[in-house]
């Protein structure tokens, strides 16, 4: 009798992450690992998240913040998405999303609808009302995800491009206001426009004239600046002399101030509210910025007065300047090509940078470039392509400077201690991938670097941490074009002309991983602050014109998140043997309704071999967590060949890769988190 041996099924978990590896062999690849993905991201908590999503932004009310409500209705005549419906008798209105055997699903209701009335289009009545409207209702979690999207849109569709023509320039953020900066329609000159409640508005730039002789006091902002019948209001006095006074009355710069009435200035002596006296040099001029260059700011509070924050910026074809959200001075560094392009506040002094030149103002004075008042220079021998400023190193902090190919450290607190020691003779960045996590991390020639400090001798030491998908980057770095980070998620981020982004993943100095995003919408530039309620808001630009909101709603601003995540191809620690498949239990998290098609490929995906059929699941969660953590009668999770929480898997292979992906515009975001498999081993294979 012939004695079969007891092979029982065996129950394997593991977790997912490491993110996108196109590197490593695939049979010493981990079984998280992902050969393929896109539009996923690595958690800082492990396994990885659907991502990418973002809608547009002009400080209106976001397409995410729509609420729909059901409006019980018997409807008569014709209508379509997005039409305004208006209470004859209520004269209450809302726009229509859809429809359902009970009436309308409406969103931006301006109130109750009265029962009894008739509805209208257009002065054409299409339905009567039957009772008023409520939000919520019997909506399956399907139709509900679908409502809330269809009514996203009608929200969207308000929300416009910055004015003007050709990227966006720059975008940035002061008190919770956002700064965008955009050629006008003609190209011939860059605006400024700032977000509202009623969507973007443009700045004002004012004008500067030049002055000398100042005498007295300083002047204050809104002092009336008076030559004869010429008078304007004074919104700020620029002060460029490095050792005049008003009290020793022989201070000089410039006044930026508003439109004048009763005609120009001109070259003579005026005065300002308070006694103040002057000589202005001339006519004022107005305040233009050249159309074209690339943004670049940070934010400072160089006075050090409560409420003194400003943006500092410049763009490499105008001067730098200074913004506090209402008035904008450039800034003369004195300088025959006055157009520095990286900048940064460093002990309180000002750097910009002019090719292979480093400058500084003078400590606390930003429209001071006086020797006198500590202004200096430095020579990098390379055009500067980037600054950072470094803590807590034995001499205190450092400024890292960067060129192409090299990295430089000042040590020092100012002119007179300055010490400029070389990093790296070989490690360098490219302009716009500078960021600051727990260390510089940069985009080099050889991938994405980071520098950290030696604990022992003091000095930085730098490390390449994006060899698993060295191929795709040396294709895409070329194409880069701006960086931000993400606190919340502790993630780097690089965005490239294409529409790729690249999300990379920290825990503390621990890389997690990245994954590749691609977006419909090309950024052009991008900034990540704090609003003032802690939040972080992260924001793109775009070829269009538009501006983006990162992280938020459940699209690519209306449009499908096509996503997949297809993970190594793992053996069971059991190379050479076949395995007979079973089942795959995936742990799942989040807070709506999702669903995702789950699939799989046995033995590299050899054709030879029947492959399998795709499955779809759907799920909804009440309140988040992990499947195991629900009841399961208590929420829903249905597809074709799918029991609770398993699908079913068929086949014998040496090796298998699980596939997941989806590909919708009103699914939240939800993680994959590990998998449970069940299989049996059975003989070697031949």
């Amino acid at each position: 009798m012939l004695n079969l041996p007891n092979v029982q099924v065996q129950t394997d978990y593991f977790a997912l992450g490491g993110g996108l590896d196109l590197e490593t062999p695939p049979i010493v690849m981990k079984p998280g690992v992902l050969r393929e993905g896109l539009n996923v991201e690595c958690s800082v908590n492990g396994g990885y998240d659907r991502s990418g999503q973002y809608e547009r932004f002009d400080g209106q009310t976001a397409p995410t913040a729509a609420v729909f409500e059901q409006l019980p209705a018997t409807i008569t005549g014709a209508w379509a998405w997005g039409n305004t419906i208006t209470g004859v008798t209520s004269g209450k209105t809302a726009s229509i999303v859809s429809s359902n055997a009970t009436g309308f699903i409406i969103t931006k209701s301006s109130g109750a609808f009265t029962a009894g009335e008739n509805l209208q289009i257009a002065a054409a009545t299409v339905a009567v009302c039957t009772a008023t409207n409520y939000t919520g209702g019997n909506a399956t979690a399907l139709l509900g995800a679908q409502y809330q999207n269809l009514s996203a849109d009608v929200y969207r569709a308000l929300i416009t491009a910055i004015p003007g023509s050709g990227n966006v320039l720059g975008v940035w953020m002061l008190g919770d206001v956002l700064y965008g900066f955009r050629n006008n329609v003609g190209g011939t000159a860059c605006d400024i426009y700032k977000s509202s409640a009623a969507g973007w508005v443009q700045v004002t730039l004012y004008n500067e004239i030049s002055f000398t002789a100042g005498a007295v006091a300083i002047p204050a902002e809104g002092a009336t600046l008076t030559q004869g019948a010429v008078t304007a209001t004074l919104k700020r006095v620029v002060q460029t002399t490095g050792t005049g006074t008003f009290a020793s009355g022989n201070a000089a710069g410039r006044f930026i101030i508003t439109n004048p009435a009763g005609g120009n200035f001109a070259a003579g002596a005026a005065t300002l509210t308070g006694g103040v006296t002057c000589t202005l040099s001339g006519a004022q001029t107005a305040i233009t910025l050249t159309a074209g260059g690339r943004y670049e700011f940070e934010n400072s509070n160089m006075g050090g007065a409560t409420g003194a924050t400003r943006i500092y910026g410049c763009s490499g074809v105008n001067r730098a300047f200074e913004f506090d959200g209402t008035v904008y001075v450039p800034i003369t560094t004195g300088m025959a090509t006055d157009t520095p392009l990286h900048l940064k506040i460093h002990k309180n002094h000002l750097f910009l940078s002019f090719g292979a030149s480093v400058q500084h103002s003078g400590t606390s004075f930003p429209y001071l470039w006086n020797p006198v008042y500590g202004a200096a220079e430095i020579s990098m021998g390379e055009t500067v392509s980037a600054f950072d400023s470094q803590i807590g190193t034995a001499q205190g902090g450092a400024l890292l400077i960067f060129t192409r190919n090299t990295a430089k450290m000042l040590y020092g607190s100012s002119s007179l201690d300055w010490q400029l020691v070389t990093v790296q003779e070989e490690a360098g960045a490219i302009p716009y991938t500078i960021q600051h996590l727990s260390q510089t991390t940069v985009l080099d020639d050889r991938g994405i670097t980071q520098f950290g400090q030696s604990q022992a001798y003091g000095n930085f030491e730098s490390a390449t941490i994006s060899k698993n998908i060295r191929r795709w980057m040396i294709q895409q770095k070329s194409k880069v074009v701006a960086s931000m980070i993400c606190r919340e998620k502790n993630q780097y981020r690089l965005f490239f002309s294409d529409g790729y982004a690249l999300y990379v993943t920290f825990a503390g100095n621990k890389l997690m991983g990245m994954v590749p995003q691609l977006f419909p919408s090309a950024a052009t530039c991008c900034c990540s602050q704090e609003w003032s309620d802690g939040s972080e808001r992260m924001f793109f630009g775009d070829a269009s014109g538009y501006v983006y909101e990162l992280d938020s709603g459940t699209s690519f601003d209306g449009a499908n998140i096509a996503w997949y995540a297809n993970l190594s191809y793992s053996n069971k620690r059991s190379p050479g043997t076949l395995k007979r498949w079973r089942s795959a239990l995936p742990e799942i998290a989040g807070t709506a309704y999702s669903e995702f098609t789950f699939g799989y490929s046995l033995d590299y995906g050899d054709s030879k071999k029947l492959q399998p059929s795709n499955s779809s699941g759907t799920l909804e969660f009440g309140g988040g967590g992990i499947w195991d953590e629900f009841i399961w009668d208590e929420f829903i999770w249905d597809g074709n060949t799918l029991s609770p929480g398993r699908f079913s898997i068929g086949g014998s292979s040496e090796n298998i890769s699980l596939m997941f992906s989806g590909d919708s515009d009103y699914i939240e975001p939800f993680s994959i988190t590990g998998v449970v498999m069940q299989f049996t081993p059975r003989r070697r294979s031949r």
